[in-house]
């Protein structure tokens, strides 16, 4: 709805700025102001036909605002549904990170991971003093997962 919004706002805006100068792309009327939308949606999706441009000074800012604001906002629209899309995958996947509570999991002794891991109740922790023993004990199968962080 907002991106319909956009199109009909920038497109009723540039066809008013437009009219005069430029008739023959952007005729008075309903259709003229079908015009202002058509070239708002052709300009918004950067598909640039080229069957309508400005040529009034506002009209061209009005169409520059549109194609950088667009821009942010198309961008921002797919940043989001991308995240929402990857944390439901996370969040519903039966193999995902809190699978790994009741499993035999590594960690160095006294670090942000091991703190981290008895704060969320991860329940077999097993704890080695440098990252060698703890994946010897990974290679070994003694521990189904080592998890290391390495702060600076």
């Amino acid at each position: 709805m907002i991106l319909l919004f956009i199109i009909f706002l920038f497109g009723i805006s540039g066809w008013m700025f437009e009219r005069k100068m430029n008739p023959e792309l952007f005729r008075l009327g309903k259709r003229g102001l079908w015009d202002g939308v058509w070239g708002s949606a052709v300009t918004l999706t950067t598909v640039g036909y080229g069957d309508k441009a400005p040529v009034a000074k506002l009209g061209k800012a009005t169409a520059l605002i549109l194609m950088f604001g667009g821009l942010l906002f198309i961008s921002g629209l797919t940043a989001s549904i991308a995240s929402s899309l990857t944390l439901n995958q996370l969040t519903n996947n039966p193999d995902g990170f809190n699978e790994f509570k009741d499993r035999a999991l590594g960690a160095i002794d006294k670090s942000g991971t091991e703190n981290y891991l008895l704060k969320h109740f991860f329940k077999n922790i097993k704890t080695y003093s440098n990252v060698s023993l703890g994946l010897e004990e990974l290679d070994k199968g003694e521990i189904e997962a080592f998890l290391y962080d390495d702060q600076f």
